[in-house]
């Protein structure tokens, strides 16, 4: 259940950035306002999956998964480019996140284990 938590951060995040491109710097309230509305329902979603995914792997396939859809985006909705070199280094970002999923073990350790930072 948390893999759909971060799946539906992701989105809210992309929802959320795209919008606040139509915001044109806020001058658009309307599209400002519901950029900022999707960010609180990111957070909270991402909050939420954070409470058993590894932060690591967590924020880099957000920011990652967030980075390639927005940049697709960006070149359907908004013809911004998206040259060779671009679309290398989205792949290079997805890999780094399928990294990070396949190097270590997908749960967290209990709350309760957590250092405080005094020994």
């Amino acid at each position: 259940m948390a893999w759909i938590h971060l799946l539906v951060a992701i989105l809210f995040e992309v929802v959320g950035t795209l919008l606040m491109k139509r915001s044109d710097g806020f001058s658009n309230l309307v599209a400002g306002v519901f950029a900022l509305a999707a960010y609180g329902i990111c957070l909270v979603f991402l909050g939420i999956a954070l409470k058993s995914i590894p932060v690591a792997v967590a924020y880099s396939i957000w920011s990652g998964m967030g980075i390639a859809i927005v940049s697709l985006a960006g070149w359907f909705l908004f013809r911004e480019s998206l040259t060779g070199p671009r679309l290398l280094f989205i792949v290079l970002i997805a890999a780094s996140c399928i990294g990070l999923q396949l190097s270590g073990p997908s749960e967290t350790a209990p709350s309760s284990t957590v250092r405080s930072g005094q020994e």
